[in-house]
């Protein structure tokens, strides 16, 4: 009797053993010691105490003594030899793991199976409406969406922005289709500091986040975050009270706005795609009820098998289509000396120390009278504007138009 107690108390502890093994592993997180709670939604990363706490209620069997009793489960999971361990985390979309690291990533959320004559109402949506019929600008957007899932280790440096000046026009809906290929690896935030703020521990196994209304063009302050969002191979995970860690990076940014400027689109940036949505299926309930109909029933399947199939052989995701769209970011994004200099080069009319510059011929400007004109013209728009002193002019002036000769006439004013 004693025997089959003994054999019994064994099989429970297998079980338990068995059973947290699944949802729990331990693994190194930036200098301390971590526990994972890995679950079909998410990844968490837990204290001792968090993990205690978890597991109050359970219990298992220590027969290590001569008479067995019942322990913490957490403590005796802790302690065996056998508890599932690792060396690091990261995220790895790929098949194969490396040994001894924990890869959040879960792989797809559906098995491909169908083809496009299974997704209709996505290919008008992609085609018609996102891309405003423009089969250039659709042959891009379905690349970009297909080296995503063929190579997901690839980041391909290049964010996708949609815009439009009215809702309810299918940006969101789009996303969304895209995304629920995607499962937990992809994340929606509507607040720009769930981009660019602190903690950005939902960043840690997603492959493409939605920014839905999340940020305007002319925000600075997160410039320099989109960058890294967009192109950097590896991403600094900081989550409350624990400490940092690194993670490879493979995400893929989409952007959604009805602000007129969309995003911080540079003269030579080559990270934005832009696009203006067109309005042919605004608030056309009918249209947008019934693909989600086709997303629920088949459409996410028909349209990983599509993506798989799609052929990237000539494709180059950094040979971005230029579209209105984006020379519309680009005017909006740039500094006040590139305004100025446009409207110089531009507008007939235009005059720096009472004269318009000749195109056919070589002119002379003194540079007092470009940093009047500069300063001038910049108040025009931007009221707050502080004049610019002569050398800070100059510097920027010489990068913008690099070919400028600095000469001086006897006594004359300096003049480029």
């Amino acid at each position: 009797i004693q025997g089959i107690k003994m054999a019994q108390m064994e099989d429970a502890n297998a079980k338990i053993l068995l059973e947290l093994n699944q949802i729990y592993a331990v693994a190194p997180v930036g200098n301390k010691m971590s526990i994972i709670n890995d679950t079909e939604d998410e990844t968490r990363f837990l204290t001792p105490a968090d993990f205690r706490l978890a597991l109050q209620n359970r219990f298992a069997t220590d027969t290590s003594g001569k008479n067995p009793k019942q322990v913490q489960a957490s403590t005796w999971w802790l302690t065996h030899p056998e508890r599932r361990e690792y060396k690091s985390v990261d995220f790895l979309p790929i098949a194969e793991t490396p040994y001894g690291v924990f890869n959040m990533w879960k792989g797809f959320a559906v098995k491909p199976k169908g083809g496009l004559e299974d997704i209709p109402l996505f290919h008008e949506l992609i085609d018609e409406v996102i891309c405003s019929g423009s089969e250039q600008w659709a042959l891009y957007l379905w690349g970009w969406l297909a080296h995503m899932v063929q190579f997901p280790k690839e980041k391909p440096g290049v964010a996708v922005v949609l815009r439009s000046d009215a809702q309810g026009v299918g940006k969101s809906r789009f996303a969304k289709y895209v995304g629920s290929l995607l499962g937990r690896h992809f994340r929606t935030v509507t607040h720009g500091r769930h981009i660019h703020g602190n903690f950005n521990s939902h960043l840690k196994d997603t492959l493409m986040l939605f920014g839905d209304e999340a940020v305007w063009g002319g925000d600075r302050r997160t410039e320099s975050i989109l960058k890294q969002l967009i192109t950097e191979p590896n991403m600094i995970i900081e989550m409350k009270g624990k400490d940092v860690f690194e993670v490879r990076s493979y995400l893929r940014l989409m952007l959604a706005t009805n602000s007129e400027w969309a995003a911080p689109v540079g003269l030579t940036a080559r990270r934005y795609f832009v696009l203006n949505v067109s309005n042919s299926r605004k608030n056309d309930h009918n249209f947008f009820k019934r693909l989600i109909y086709e997303q629920n029933h088949g459409g996410i399947e028909a349209l990983l098998q599509v993506l798989m199939d799609f052929d990237l052989s000539d494709f180059e995701v950094r040979n971005i289509p230029e579209t209105p769209a984006r020379l519309d970011q680009k005017f909006l994004s740039m500094e006040p000396i590139e305004k100025w200099w446009l409207e110089i080069l531009s507008n007939e009319d235009f005059t720096v120390g009472g004269k318009i510059l000749n195109f056919d011929d070589m002119n002379r400007v003194a540079k007092a009278d470009l940093l009047y004109s500069f300063n001038e013209h910049t108040k025009a728009y931007k009221p707050n504007h502080r004049n610019w002193e002569a050398r800070r002019l100059c510097f920027q002036f010489k990068k913008l138009v690099p070919f400028a000769m600095d000469k001086r006439r006897g006594s004359g004013p300096r003049e480029y």
